[in-house]
C-alpha cells in the first residue's frame, strides 16, 4: 500500500496510522545523562586522579585533577590514545594496561611518574582494575593515581636530616648517648665509647642505670 508523507499507509478507503509510545525511552534516556552528569561531578571534586581507559589504550574519560595534573583540559585529553597524552611515559602505562587486562587482576600500589606538558614531573602510586564490558559494553580499565610527590619530598628531606644528625652526633668531641623512654641505649659516639671504654657493640645490650653509680641515677 502506498505510504503518505506523514507515515500514515492508504488501505482501501482506510488510513493506518501507527503511534509509538517514546516517553519510557526518553525517561530513561534522561536518567542516564542525570547519572552520568552526577558522576562527573563527583569524579571532578576528588583530589585523586582518574582515568578509563580502553584495550587499546585510549582515554576514554578522565577526571579533572588527572587534566590539571598533565597541563591539558579533560576534552583535549579524552579520546586520545595514551602515547599521545604521556609520550615519554607510554611504553610503561601500556605495559601494566596489558598485564591488568591479561590477568583480569588489580595491579596496585604501582609507583608512576607523570609528566605535564611543560616537564613537571610529579610521583604517584597507582592502581589499575579491569572492568569486564559483558554484553553491553566492550572491556574497560579503571586508573587510580595518588600524588605522592610532597610525601616523598618530606621523607626524603627527613632522611637526609636524620642522617645529617648522626654525623654530627658520632663526630662529636662531647661523649653522647642517645637513649629512649625506656633507658635503653640505642645511639653512642667515638667519644663516649672512649670515656666509658665500652665498644658500640656492647652499648647497644645495655640500658643508661648501668653507666650510673647508683647513688647517682636519682640526679
Amino acid at each position: 500500500a502506498p505510504r503518505s508523507d506523514d507515515g500514515t499507509t492508504r488501505c482501501g478507503d482506510f488510513w493506518l496510522g501507527v503511534l509509538r509510545d517514546v516517553d519510557e525511552a526518553t525517561r530513561y534516556a534522561e536518567l542516564l545523562e542525570s547519572q552520568n552528569d552526577e558522576l562527573t561531578q563527583i569524579l571532578d571534586t576528588i583530589p585523586t586522579y582518574v582515568w578509563f581507559k580502553d584495550t587499546r589504550h585510549r582515554i576514554l574519560r578522565c577526571n579533572r585533577a588527572a587534566a590539571e595534573a598533565t597541563g591539558l583540559s579533560v576534552e583535549q585529553i579524552e579520546g586520545r590514545l595514551t602515547r599521545e597524552v604521556y609520550p615519554s611515559q607510554a611504553v610503561l602505562y601500556e605495559h601494566t594496561d596489558l598485564k591488568v587486562l591479561d590477568s583480569q587482576q588489580p595491579v596496585r600500589d604501582l609507583t608512576k611518574v607523570l609528566e605535564s606538558v611543560d616537564g613537571q614531573r610529579r610521583l604517584m602510586h597507582v592502581d589499575k582494575y579491569s572492568l569486564p564490558g559483558g554484553e553491553s559494553l566492550a572491556d574497560r580499565i579503571l586508573v587510580v593515581g595518588t600524588d605522592v610527590t610532597e610525601v616523598e619530598f618530606v621523607i626524603s628531606a627527613l632522611l637526609q636530616s636524620v642522617s645529617q644528625f648522626k654525623e654530627l652526633f658520632r663526630s662529636s668531641p662531647i661523649g653522647m648517648l642517645l637513649v629512649n623512654q625506656d633507658g635503653k641505649i640505642e645511639m653512642v659516639n667515638s667519644e663516649a665509647e672512649r670515656i666509658f671504654g665500652y665498644p658500640a657493640e656492647t652499648f647497644e645490650t645495655m640500658t643508661i642505670e648501668q653507666l650510673i653509680a647508683p647513688e647517682s641515677r636519682s640526679r
